[in-house]
Protein backbone atom coordinates (compact mmCIF):
# COMPACT_ATOMS: atom_id res chain seq x y z
CA UNK A 1 0.00 0.00 0.00
CA UNK A 2 1.27 3.58 -0.65
CA UNK A 3 0.72 6.45 1.51
CA UNK A 4 2.05 9.69 0.86
CA UNK A 5 4.91 11.13 3.19
CA UNK A 6 2.59 13.20 4.99
CA UNK A 7 0.02 11.03 5.49
CA UNK A 8 -0.92 10.42 9.16
CA UNK A 9 1.41 7.67 10.82
CA UNK A 10 -0.77 4.25 11.58
CA UNK A 11 -0.40 3.33 15.67
CA UNK A 12 -1.69 0.48 17.08
CA UNK A 13 -4.75 0.97 18.68
CA UNK A 14 -5.09 -1.89 20.80
CA UNK A 15 -1.52 -2.87 20.99
CA UNK A 16 -0.58 -6.52 22.52
CA UNK A 17 -3.37 -8.82 21.16
CA UNK A 18 -2.43 -12.48 21.65
CA UNK A 19 -3.29 -13.60 18.37
CA UNK A 20 -5.86 -11.50 16.56
CA UNK A 21 -6.76 -12.83 12.88
CA UNK A 22 -9.96 -11.76 11.59
CA UNK A 23 -12.22 -8.22 12.71
CA UNK A 24 -15.24 -6.50 11.75
CA UNK A 25 -16.50 -2.78 13.30
CA UNK A 26 -19.85 -2.02 13.73
CA UNK A 27 -20.47 2.15 14.15
CA UNK A 28 -22.86 3.82 15.85
CA UNK A 29 -25.06 6.57 15.23
CA UNK A 30 -23.45 8.49 18.09
CA UNK A 31 -20.39 8.61 16.54
CA UNK A 32 -18.56 5.53 18.55
CA UNK A 33 -17.86 2.49 16.59
CA UNK A 34 -17.50 -1.24 18.09
CA UNK A 35 -14.95 -3.06 17.01
CA UNK A 36 -14.85 -7.05 17.64
CA UNK A 37 -12.03 -9.47 17.05
CA UNK A 38 -11.23 -13.22 17.26
CA UNK A 39 -8.19 -14.25 18.90
CA UNK A 40 -6.94 -17.83 17.88
CA UNK A 41 -4.94 -18.19 20.77
CA UNK A 42 -7.44 -17.34 23.28
CA UNK A 43 -10.49 -19.18 21.54
CA UNK A 44 -12.18 -15.80 22.34
CA UNK A 45 -14.51 -13.15 20.73
CA UNK A 46 -14.06 -9.67 21.48
CA UNK A 47 -15.60 -6.42 21.84
CA UNK A 48 -14.23 -2.90 22.19
CA UNK A 49 -15.56 0.78 21.79
CA UNK A 50 -14.09 3.46 19.97
CA UNK A 51 -14.66 7.01 20.57
CA UNK A 52 -11.77 8.88 18.30
CA UNK A 53 -8.56 7.91 19.08
CA UNK A 54 -9.24 5.98 22.06
CA UNK A 55 -10.25 2.71 22.92
CA UNK A 56 -11.98 2.10 25.99
CA UNK A 57 -13.76 -1.47 27.71
CA UNK A 58 -12.41 -4.10 25.48
CA UNK A 59 -14.15 -7.40 26.92
CA UNK A 60 -14.82 -10.97 25.76
CA UNK A 61 -18.31 -11.79 24.57
CA UNK A 62 -17.69 -15.50 23.65
CA UNK A 63 -15.27 -17.22 25.04
CA UNK A 64 -16.74 -20.89 25.25
CA UNK A 65 -17.34 -23.49 22.99
CA UNK A 66 -14.74 -21.98 20.11
CA UNK A 67 -12.10 -23.10 18.51
CA UNK A 68 -10.23 -21.53 15.43
CA UNK A 69 -12.27 -18.75 15.06
CA UNK A 70 -10.98 -17.16 11.38
CA UNK A 71 -13.79 -14.95 9.97
CA UNK A 72 -16.12 -12.23 11.73
CA UNK A 73 -18.85 -10.02 10.04
CA UNK A 74 -21.01 -7.91 11.48
CA UNK A 75 -25.10 -7.45 10.35
CA UNK A 76 -25.17 -3.96 11.13
CA UNK A 77 -28.77 -3.61 10.48
CA UNK A 78 -30.05 -6.61 12.63
CA UNK A 79 -26.78 -6.05 15.17
CA UNK A 80 -25.73 -9.60 15.37
CA UNK A 81 -22.08 -10.94 15.05
CA UNK A 82 -21.27 -13.92 12.71
CA UNK A 83 -18.29 -16.02 12.72
CA UNK A 84 -17.01 -19.08 11.46
CA UNK A 85 -15.30 -21.83 13.16
CA UNK A 86 -13.17 -24.19 10.61
CA UNK A 87 -12.52 -26.64 13.61
CA UNK A 88 -16.14 -27.55 14.57
CA UNK A 89 -17.10 -26.69 10.68
CA UNK A 90 -19.86 -24.22 11.24
CA UNK A 91 -20.91 -21.11 11.68
CA UNK A 92 -22.97 -19.52 14.22
CA UNK A 93 -24.40 -16.13 15.46
CA UNK A 94 -24.89 -14.42 18.77
CA UNK A 95 -26.23 -10.59 19.69
CA UNK A 96 -23.58 -7.83 19.55
CA UNK A 97 -23.05 -8.31 23.32
CA UNK A 98 -22.92 -12.06 23.13
CA UNK A 99 -26.03 -13.21 24.03
CA UNK A 100 -28.46 -15.42 22.13
CA UNK A 101 -25.64 -17.22 20.38
CA UNK A 102 -27.30 -19.84 18.17
CA UNK A 103 -25.50 -22.40 15.68
CA UNK A 104 -26.67 -21.48 11.80
CA UNK A 105 -24.83 -24.16 9.80
CA UNK A 106 -23.13 -27.36 11.09
CA UNK A 107 -21.60 -30.15 8.80
CA UNK A 108 -22.57 -28.53 5.48
CA UNK A 109 -19.14 -26.56 5.07
CA UNK A 110 -15.46 -27.84 5.64
CA UNK A 111 -13.02 -25.72 6.95
CA UNK A 112 -15.22 -22.40 6.52
CA UNK A 113 -12.34 -19.34 7.05
CA UNK A 114 -14.04 -15.92 6.61
CA UNK A 115 -17.34 -14.65 6.14
CA UNK A 116 -19.15 -11.57 5.09
CA UNK A 117 -22.75 -10.51 5.66
CA UNK A 118 -25.06 -8.42 3.28
CA UNK A 119 -28.09 -7.22 5.05
CA UNK A 120 -29.75 -5.72 2.66
CA UNK A 121 -30.47 -9.14 0.43
CA UNK A 122 -30.13 -10.90 3.66
CA UNK A 123 -27.50 -13.36 2.73
CA UNK A 124 -23.99 -14.29 4.38
CA UNK A 125 -21.01 -15.22 2.06
CA UNK A 126 -18.44 -17.93 3.14
CA UNK A 127 -15.28 -18.56 1.99
CA UNK A 128 -14.06 -22.30 2.63
CA UNK A 129 -11.59 -24.89 1.38
CA UNK A 130 -13.87 -27.69 0.22
CA UNK A 131 -14.99 -25.96 -2.84
CA UNK A 132 -18.80 -28.03 -2.62
CA UNK A 133 -21.77 -25.86 -3.22
CA UNK A 134 -19.91 -23.14 -4.41
CA UNK A 135 -21.06 -20.07 -6.47
CA UNK A 136 -18.10 -18.52 -9.30
CA UNK A 137 -17.73 -15.14 -9.43
CA UNK A 138 -14.32 -15.85 -11.43
CA UNK A 139 -12.68 -17.92 -13.32
CA UNK A 140 -9.13 -16.42 -13.60
CA UNK A 141 -6.68 -19.39 -12.04
CA UNK A 142 -4.07 -15.39 -11.41
CA UNK A 143 -5.54 -15.60 -7.94
CA UNK A 144 -5.19 -17.70 -5.25
CA UNK A 145 -7.43 -20.81 -4.25
CA UNK A 146 -7.12 -19.74 -0.79
CA UNK A 147 -8.40 -16.11 -0.28
CA UNK A 148 -7.52 -14.67 3.37
CA UNK A 149 -10.06 -12.60 4.22
CA UNK A 150 -12.85 -11.53 1.82
CA UNK A 151 -15.83 -8.57 1.87
CA UNK A 152 -18.87 -6.84 0.02
CA UNK A 153 -19.26 -3.52 -0.91
CA UNK A 154 -22.16 -2.39 -3.75
CA UNK A 155 -22.06 -5.18 -6.37
CA UNK A 156 -18.15 -6.33 -5.59
CA UNK A 157 -16.66 -9.12 -3.75
CA UNK A 158 -13.25 -7.85 -2.43
CA UNK A 159 -10.78 -10.41 -1.21
CA UNK A 160 -6.83 -10.82 -0.25
CA UNK A 161 -4.60 -12.83 -2.36
CA UNK A 162 -1.99 -14.48 -0.50
CA UNK A 163 -0.20 -15.55 -3.85
CA UNK A 164 0.19 -12.41 -5.78
CA UNK A 165 0.13 -10.31 -2.81
CA UNK A 166 -2.86 -8.14 -3.30
CA UNK A 167 -6.35 -7.04 -2.95
CA UNK A 168 -8.44 -8.09 -5.80
CA UNK A 169 -12.17 -7.23 -6.53
CA UNK A 170 -14.59 -8.61 -8.77
CA UNK A 171 -18.72 -8.04 -9.82
CA UNK A 172 -20.75 -10.78 -7.56
CA UNK A 173 -23.27 -11.06 -10.59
Amino acid sequence: MYLPSDAPRAVPLLPQLENAVSFDYLYHVNGTISIFWADVTLDTIFRVEVTGKTASNPRPIVSTGLSTVEGIAVDWISEVIYWTDSHHDHIQVAKIDGLMRATVVKGEIHNPRDIVVDPRSDTVHTVTYDGRDHVEVLRDHVFSTHPFSVDLFENYVYWTDWRINAIVRCSKR
